[in-house]
């Protein structure tokens, strides 16, 4: 299946909170298994973060994709230029 297909088939949203937290839970995987000199569960905390940041790569492809836009108000410039 294609990222554009997913894109048109994905209707919701999904918050960054959770994509953070398995990155985070995947540095400390990696830095146990160095503490513990466990090759084995180093490779699964480098897997769980590349996984993390392909999630967070497609939701922002999804999210482009879909036309969101941000929900922050824009700044105004003049204001920042300007005192």
């Amino acid at each position: 299946m294609e990222l554009s297909a997913l894109a048109a088939a994905y209707n919701g949203t999904v918050p960054a909170a959770p994509v953070l937290a398995i990155m985070a839970a995947g540095v400390v995987v990696a830095v146990f298994g160095h503490i513990w000199k466990s090759y084995r569960v180093v490779a699964v905390g480098i897997a769980i973060l590349f996984l993390a940041t392909a999630l967070m790569l497609i939701g922002a492809f999804v999210a482009f994709h879909r036309g969101e836009k941000d929900p922050r108000p824009a700044p105004d410039f003049v204001s920042l230029v300007l005192p």
